[in-house]
């Protein structure tokens, strides 16, 4: 029984020696991904750079423009949440880099459709999702008032 004990703690020590040098390795590769952004700023231009790291430890945040004098750029993730009156979320989504907001209302209200079987009665947004094909698909899809 102790024989087993042991080979069972054996493999644990082996196991997390191999996570530990994996996480190693994958810390290098960000290190010299991290060290190349400078160069690849000065040939790209220092807002053309796509795949741009701004977290070492979580390597999917994306510069987030905001549209605020106190808050000009954060880093992380855009979401979106949908939510009744009454504060109950009904739909959500986490989106990969900056998108337009605008570009966002209508794949809302769709999956609003789907999940529900129908449109919302209403919809009461910020000026970044207003667009005039907005206004129109909003009314063809069924939502009786829009703000």
């Amino acid at each position: 029984m102790i024989d087993k004990a042991n080979a069972v703690v054996e493999k644990i020590q082996n196991s997390s020696k191999l996570i530990a040098k994996q996480r190693a390795a994958e810390s290098s590769h960000n290190a010299d991904r991290q060290t190349d952004q400078p160069s690849e700023a000065g040939r790209l231009g220092p807002r053309v750079l796509p795949d741009r790291m701004v977290s070492f430890f979580d390597l999917e945040a994306r510069p987030i423009k905001k549209g605020k004098l106190a808050k000009g750029t954060e880093f992380g993730y855009k979401s979106r949440m949908d939510e009744t009156e009454s504060g109950f979320i009904t739909g959500y989504d986490v989106y990969d880099g900056n998108p337009w907001d605008d570009e966002q209302l209508i794949p809302a209200i769709e999956a609003h459709i789907e999940t529900f079987g129908t449109a919302p009665a209403a919809v009461a947004t910020d000026r970044g999702f207003s667009c005039k094909q907005n206004e129109t698909a909003v009314t063809t899809l069924g939502v009786k008032w829009e703000s």
